[in-house]
């Protein structure tokens, strides 16, 4: 028997790696397979007992023997250190038996166990979230349920547990592809003591595939240019070279003959004006842009661009389109007309149809197939330009543009976004200090889980960058700038843990200009979304 410690992931700690899984059981999945996000799920046999061979779901403590109940016997993974997200389908090539019964769809459902040995009793939680959700037996007592249509998100649910000393066991009955979990004291905070999850055999080695071997390298990776600046002498000489870096990794710029932009329309929405205008952009091409002025006498007199994001579009974001599903499970009301909502609130607002992103500026159906985004990244860098660097170059353009219009004062101008949009803020935060305040929402990734493959897309990757810099630098490089970093606690594609690091690493570059209370640090109970309120809020301090 194997006995190991529980992981420790971005400073979060007690996350259970060793699991035992069996399966798979079809579950009956009623409805589309396109819900809108936490939609219930319903299925006909969700409930259905199938471990009844070991005498029932409530029966299974230990780590149970061979017993042909499911196509899959009871197989022990471990969920890997750099990222305790247990994926089934990472484990395929290791698993041939795992990928024979394989269901590859989302109406089969399967159980994970582990098994804890404790060295005294005490109160704790478990933290945790299934793919699609899950039910929790904790020491054979049914203990949490949830059933709804969602990714993995950490500490989605936290469910209280008594530790007793010597063995413990944690059963989850899962509907999808994945889990996390992890146990802390009440609080969230390290268990004292010691807990091990336990194995019946180590992970099966095979031979690398190319994502793993890249995996590897990346793990051997420290970022070259840290910012450990403790004075504003210190700080300013890092600056110089990081942001040298930075702007030769993000690409050349295109060329564009001078023009006057076109004003397209003007139509009066409730307490503002929209005007759509068209700028001239590389090879005479035309770059739709929104522009919303408050009516008289609520302009506040500050300005915010307003970028939006990967699978967003500037219509919604500009209020002229609604979202394209219903938002009522999403925790809260919609905000992802974001420029809209800071309209209303008095803000110049302009936001803009971005390259690859917005279904405006999409070619046609069928001439390029695949993700967009990732195609053209590639096509820019055939040409010694990145994505990211292009996407600079239009919110420049635009920035330019919106500060020729009248009333609109240079030095109190903001810039926010969601998604992309807020990769994009803290991109163009660091190439140069024309931003008086930043605002960062749900957009904060590592370039090291870039390198693993999770999530990242080219519109959020710059080639070249890492390892010399990280976002923890990039960020850094806003300093003393005002800067709000914002995160949906249950986001399913950025997760807090990640925004908390590099929050403490920039708050060290901070420090050293005496600017700490000018970085903010914002959680919400919200999904993938932009807590508006806080967006309004931190503007009208800030700029």
């Amino acid at each position: 028997m194997y006995r190991n410690k529980l992981a420790t992931y971005e400073g979060a700690t007690g996350f259970i790696r060793d699991w035992m899984v069996t399966g798979f059981f079809p579950n009956g999945t009623i409805g589309g397979r396109a819900p809108n996000l936490f939609d219930a799920k319903r299925s006909r046999r969700w409930k259905k007992d199938c471990l009844r061979a070991l005498g029932g779901e409530a029966a299974v403590r230990r780590i149970p023997k061979a017993c042909g109940l499911a196509p899959v016997e009871w197989l022990p993974l471990q969920a890997p250190a750099q990222d305790p997200r247990l994926f089934l389908d990472r484990f395929r090539r290791a698993y041939p038996e795992l990928d024979a019964a394989w269901p590859d769809r989302w109406d089969h459902f399967w159980y994970a166990l582990a098994v804890l040995d404790c060295d005294a009793p005490q109160e704790a939680e478990i933290r945790l979230a299934g793919h699609d959700g899950c039910r929790l037996w904790w020491n054979g007592r049914l203990s949490f349920e949830e059933h709804s249509w969602h990714k993995l998100v950490f500490d989605l649910h936290t469910v209280p547990v008594r530790l007793r000393k010597g063995r413990n066991s944690l059963l989850l009955k899962l509907d999808r592809f994945g889990l996390v979990a992890r146990l802390t004291a009440p609080g969230g905070t390290r268990l004292p003591g010691t807990v091990r999850s336990l194995s019946p055999a180590p992970p099966r080695p095979e031979p690398p595939g190319t994502f793993e071997q890249l995996t590897r390298y990346a793990r051997t990776l420290k970022v070259a240019l840290p910012c450990l600046a403790k004075t504003s002498r210190e700080f300013g000489q890092w600056k110089r070279v990081a942001r040298a870096h930075f702007r030769k990794a993000i690409g050349r710029f295109p060329v564009v003959s001078p023009r006057r932009p076109r004003r397209i329309s003007r139509q009066a929405c409730d307490g503002y004006t929209r005007y759509r205008y068209h700028l001239i952009r590389e090879a005479g091409s035309e770059l739709p842009v929104y522009v919303l002025v408050p009516h008289a006498g609520r302009f506040n007199g500050r300005t915010v661009i307003c970028p939006h994001g990967h699978g967003q579009d500037e219509r919604v974001v500009a209020g002229i389109e609604p979202p394209a599903r219903p938002y009522a499970n999403w925790f809260g009301r919609f905000t992802g007309n974001y420029a809209e909502r800071l309209a209303q609130a008095g803000f110049l607002t302009a936001t803009w149809s971005e390259r690859a992103l917005s279904h405006e500026r999409l070619d046609p159906t069928g001439v390029r197939p695949g993700d967009p985004c990732n195609l053209a990244s590639l096509c820019a860098q055939a040409m010694s330009m990145t994505l990211p660097g292009l996407h600079l170059f239009d919110l420049h353009g635009v920035t330019d543009f919106v500060c020729r219009l009248p009333g609109v004062d240079k030095r109190r101008l903001g810039l926010t976004g969601l998604s992309g949009g807020g990769t994009l803020t803290y991109l163009a935060g660091a190439y140069d200090d024309r931003f008086r305040a930043l605002g960062v929402f749900c957009g904060i990734h590592s370039y090291a889980d870039y390198a693993r493959s999770y999530d990242g897309c080219g519109q959020q990757i710059v080639p070249n960058l890492y390892p010399t810099l990280d976002v923890g630098e990039l960020l850094c490089l806003a300093a003393p700038r005002p800067l709000l970093l914002a995160q949906g606690r249950r986001d399913v594609t950025f997760n807090v843990f990640l925004l908390q690091r590099f929050a403490r690493q920039a708050r060290r570059a901070y420090r050293a200009l005496g600017a700490a209370d000018r970085l903010e640090l914002h959680l919400y109970d919200l999904a993938h979304q932009m807590d508006t309120d806080a967006a309004i809020d931190f503007f009208l301090r800030r700029l």
